[in-house]
C-alpha cells in the first residue's frame, strides 16, 4: 500500500505528499492492525469471561490457571498504548460503543463514552442514554470473583471514577 502511494506520488512530482502523509498512516494503521488483533484473539483464545463466584471457579489447576492466564492475556492486550490510540478518535462517537460491542461489552444505543477502561469487558452492562466521562475505570473481578458491573438507563459515571466488582448505578444517578 505505501509502496502504490509512493509511486502515485512520484509519478506526479508530489513526493513531498508522501513524506506528510506517512506518520498518520503508520500510526493508524498499527493501531488499526493491533486493534484488529485484540478482537480476534477475544474471540479465538480467550473466549467469554462471564461472572463467576469463587465456589463456581474449576477445582484442578489446570481450570484456574487457563483461566487465569485468558484474563492475564486479554488484560495485557487492552492495557497496551497502542490499544488506546485506537479507540481515541472515535471518543465520543457511537463506533466506540460498537467496538466495545466486539470486546463482548453489552452497551446500549445513544451511549456517550470517552476514555474507558476495563478489561473484562464480558462482565459490563451499560443501557440506553448513559454517559462516561473521561479515564472511568472498572473492575469486574473482586474477593468473590468475576462480578457484573451494571450502569442503568440515564446513568452518569464522571471524570476519574472507579467501578468495583458488583457495582449498580440507578436509572438516572
Amino acid at each position: 500500500a505505501l509502496q502504490s502511494l509512493w509511486q502515485r506520488c512520484a509519478k506526479s512530482s508530489s513526493e513531498w505528499l508522501f513524506w506528510i502523509l506517512l506518520p498518520p498512516i503508520l500510526r493508524h494503521g498499527y493501531a488499526l492492525c493491533f486493534f484488529a488483533a485484540v478482537v480476534v484473539q477475544k474471540k479465538l483464545i480467550v473466549g467469554r469471561l462471564q461472572p463467576t463466584s469463587k465456589e463456581q471457579n474449576p477445582t484442578t489447576s489446570f481450570g484456574r490457571g487457563w483461566d487465569e492466564f485468558r484474563s492475564w492475556l486479554h488484560g495485557q492486550a487492552t492495557c497496551a498504548r497502542a490499544f488506546d490510540d485506537m479507540l481515541d478518535p472515535f471518543v465520543g462517537t457511537e463506533v466506540l460503543s460498537f467496538m466495545y460491542r466486539l470486546l463482548g461489552a453489552k452497551v446500549g444505543r445513544r451511549v456517550q463514552i470517552d476514555n474507558f477502561h476495563v478489561t473484562e469487558h464480558d462482565c459490563v452492562e451499560i443501557d440506553d442514554d448513559v454517559v462516561l466521562a473521561s479515564s472511568v475505570s472498572v473492575f469486574c473481578e473482586g474477593a468473590d470473583g468475576l462480578e457484573a458491573v451494571r450502569l442503568h438507563r440515564g446513568a452518569n459515571v464522571l471524570d476519574h471514577c472507579v467501578l468495583m466488582a458488583g457495582a449498580r448505578v440507578g436509572e438516572r444517578a
